[in-house]
């Protein structure tokens, strides 16, 4: 009895040495998925592993990218100050601020022309991504020779500006014989323009800008039929 009332009491010692503290505990659900996260993505960076892991699971620290210079992200633009929020321009500034600030990176704006932008990522040294509101196509994707195109997420739809007063004369691309409708060079919206025009209405007269303040300029001096988006 006494030998079994000391190993009680010793028993009893041992169990109430000391508090538990939160580090003794099991790291919690989110943590420990952040922890298989890191090493997917360890292992996705020297094997190809093909995969996706949910982007709140991402440890900020394992998903910074390698850039040409530290801590920065150099990113090619059509402009760096957008005024108009409804300006799709302005949404890839917006979108590339939140990539940036993700990443942990500082955003460093490179203005530059819409036409031939994408190839600016393939090319070395130039940029670290190209935010143009660049659609993929086979021959973007050919002329960006070293560089990848991300997964479309942002959808426009197509149209053409005219004046107010003009609203009731114009229906299809054919209501535009002999005037003048402008682009923005090298962007869909001319491509496909250009094709319209060849098929249906030879007669309209394409006019290509470098960039949309162009374009809206010469809308406004009476240049131009109607920039095509």
């Amino acid at each position: 009895l006494r030998l079994r009332s000391s190993r009680a009491t010793q028993l009893q010692a041992e169990q109430s040495e000391g508090e538990l503290t939160v580090e003794q505990l099991p790291p919690p659900l989110e943590v420990r998925l952040r922890m298989v996260a890191s090493s997917l993505l360890v292992y996705k960076w020297w094997f190809p592993l093909r995969g996706a892991v949910p982007a709140r699971f991402v440890p900020a620290a394992a998903s910074r990218l390698s850039t040409l210079e530290e801590g920065v992200l150099r990113v090619a633009v059509e402009a760096a100050h957008v005024p108009d929020p409804l300006d799709p321009r302005r949404w890839m500034l917006r979108y590339t601020e939140a990539l940036g600030s993700r990443l942990g990176l500082r955003v460093r704006w490179v203005e530059v022309p819409f036409d031939g932008s994408w190839a600016l990522a393939g090319e070395e040294g130039a940029v670290d991504l190209v935010a143009t509101n660049v659609a993929p196509s086979p021959q973007r994707r050919a002329e960006a020779v070293g560089a990848a195109f991300s997964d479309p997420f942002m959808y426009e739809r197509r149209a053409l500006r005219v004046r107010e007063a003009d609203a009731g004369r114009y229906a299809t691309i054919c209501d535009f014989g002999g005037e003048r409708v402008g682009a923005v060079r090298g962007m869909n919206a001319e491509i496909d323009l250009r094709r319209r025009v060849q098929t249906h209405a030879p007669a309209v007269s394409v006019v290509a800008t470098d960039t949309f303040p162009e374009l809206y300029e010469l809308f406004h001096r009476g240049g131009g039929g109607g920039p095509g988006r």
